[in-house]
């Protein structure tokens, strides 16, 4: 599925309320990984992840950056992280599929939608695995660096 818009008040429009909603959705999934608000950790992994992919479809490269492990972060500037997750292909989607938590850690199975450079439009999925973590009862994304 791909959107093209004729106008470019419209398009500025649709961009604004997508960056809204992926503010929106970080920060309530931020809230709800430190309060707990009676949710399961798959149930806030789920969240997380979903938000992180959200920044990231929406080259909010700070916003996904937050989503790392502290010592990741540390050791990582943003510019790094950055060119980790620049890629040829745009991306378009992403639906959390599954999570299954055990003993601080959750896998999270990830369908991401994306269009290949050259491919007319055609938009095509993959699933993506993550491994998140719990650090000071904060749900991250753990990425070796």
């Amino acid at each position: 599925m791909s959107f093209r818009f004729t106008n470019p008040l419209r398009a500025a429009a649709v961009l604004r309320r997508v960056a809204l909603a992926t503010m929106l959705v970080a920060g309530l999934a931020g809230c709800s990984s430190l309060a707990g608000l009676g949710k399961t950790p798959e149930e806030i992994v789920a969240a997380r992840a979903e938000a992180r992919w959200r920044a990231v479809i929406a080259g909010d490269w700070e916003a996904a950056y937050h989503f790392s492990t502290p010592s990741f972060r540390s050791a990582v500037p943003l510019a790094g992280y950055m060119n980790m997750l620049r890629s040829v292909v745009t991306r378009k989607d992403v639906v959390v599929r599954e999570v299954k938590c055990a003993d601080g850690a959750c896998e999270a199975k990830i369908r991401l939608f994306f269009v290949p450079p050259m491919s007319k439009g055609v938009t095509l999925d993959t699933e993506v695995s993550e491994r998140w973590i719990e650090d000071g009862g904060i749900w991250y994304i753990y990425t070796k660096n």
